[in-house]
This record gives C-alpha cells, structure tokens and sequence, in this order.
C-alpha cells in the first residue's frame, strides 16, 4: 500500500526532490519483514491527534475510513511521531503496548516502520506544497501556467479535492470555460453533488455560462450558468 502511494504521488514532483526520499525507503524496505502477517492487526492507519478523542475517562478513535488489516507497527509509528521524543519514550510506549519489555527485535522493528512513516509523510507534504505553488502561480496572474500543472496533477490523482477545484478557477480566469465546467462537474460528482458538504469551494467553484452556440449548450452548463447569473444578480 505504501509502494504504491509513495510512488503514485512522486509522479506529480520533480524527481530531484524524491530521489533521496526513495533512496531511503528502498533501504528500509528492503529489510523489513512486510509479510510477516503474525503482526497484522486491524489498523486505523490516520491516528493524528485530531483523530483521538478523550472524554476524560477513556480514549476514542474517530475517522476509521482508511482502516484496514495493516502491519501493527504502521499505528504505533504514527501516534509516535506525534508523542515519542526520546529512547525513554519508545521504552514506555512500547512497554505499554505490549504488556512487557519491547525487547531488541520490537525496537528495532518500531524504528524502521518510524522512519517509512517519516518518508511518507515527506513526500505527502512535498506533494502539497506542489499544489500550493500551482495556486501561487495562479494568485500571479499565470492561469494558463497553473492550468497546465492542475492537469500534470490530475493524470497522476484525478480526484483530489483541491487539484480540481484549482483547475476550475484557472480554466475560468484563461477563459477556457468548457473545462472549467467539466471539472467542476466532476468535483461535484466527487462530492455527491455537494448536498451534504460546507466547504464554501463547492458555492465558490459554479463557473459562468459559456456562450450560447446552437443547440450545443448542454443542460448542465446551462443550469450552473443560470444559477451564477441568477447569484450574481441577488448580490449586485
């Protein structure tokens, strides 16, 4: 699972700022025993703090969408990463967890599986900066420019929110209004039509209408087109 997301992401970066993060992971990879299934457990896999809840009198894990029979050490390398500061630390965390004395083979395990989760998230973060500088170029006045790197990032991951909503609002400011509708058709089927979601990108996104062209104009650009003018007019 990790091969094949740390993989898929780099695709949308320059290989010069992935090379050593691969280099890296190849190593850990290579020696650590992922097959070992006497070691899978049912995983959360996204145990940041915002998804651990404490009432003040047991702990609860929320946001289980991305939970799956994963390796153990995959849970304990994240919540770590978060609270795990020192050799002392992982002793006690570890000792907690498994009821006694972690032992050399479990420390060793947890370190590696800590420094694949370090790689991730390097590369996750690298990836979001990726989208964040195709929406400075945009915010510069270059909407060709960040349409362009918008849809690098759309063959590679087609449906992040963020990548199509970008692609909107620069398909629209280069005039280009076909495309924006197409992809903000597809952000709204990402989003089951936005009825159950309050993300203000979802009201912000509705591109204006394309011109009328014969019997061209579909139903859907007509409708987003006569819901922005009739918006527009509400506010003016």
């Amino acid at each position: 699972m990790v091969d094949g997301f740390i993989s898929r992401l780099a695709k949308s970066l320059p290989e010069s700022q992935t090379r050593e993060p691969f280099a890296l992971y190849s190593r850990v990879a290579h020696v650590y025993p992922r097959h070992d299934e006497s070691n899978w457990v049912s995983s959360h896999n996204d145990l940041k703090p915002e998804n651990i809840l404490f009432d003040g009198d047991r702990v609860w894990l929320v946001d289980w969408e991305a939970a799956f029979l994963n390796d153990r050490y995959v849970d304990l390398a994240v919540v770590a990463n978060f609270g795990v500061n020192s050799e002392a630390d992982e002793q006690a965390y570890l000792q907690r967890y498994f009821g006694e004395s972690a032992g050399e083979y479990r420390l060793a395990r947890f370190f590696l599986m800590r420094q694949v989760a370090h790689i991730f998230y390097a590369i996750v973060f690298l990836s979001l900066a990726a989208v964040a500088g195709k929406a400075i170029v945009l915010e510069l006045g270059r909407p060709e420019d960040a349409l362009a790197e918008y849809e690098k990032s759309m063959r590679v991951d087609p449906n992040r929110f963020n990548v199509l909503y970008g692609a909107v609002r620069a398909a629209e400011l280069s005039n280009q209004r076909e495309k924006a509708t197409a992809y903000f058709a597809q952000l709204l089927a990402n989003c089951a039509g936005g009825a159950h979601s309050d993300r203000p990108e979802i009201g912000h996104a509705k591109p204006l209408p394309a011109p009328i062209d014969g019997y061209k104009l579909d139903r859907v650009r007509f409708h987003h087109g006569m819901v922005a003018l009739n918006n527009r007019w509400r506010t003016s």
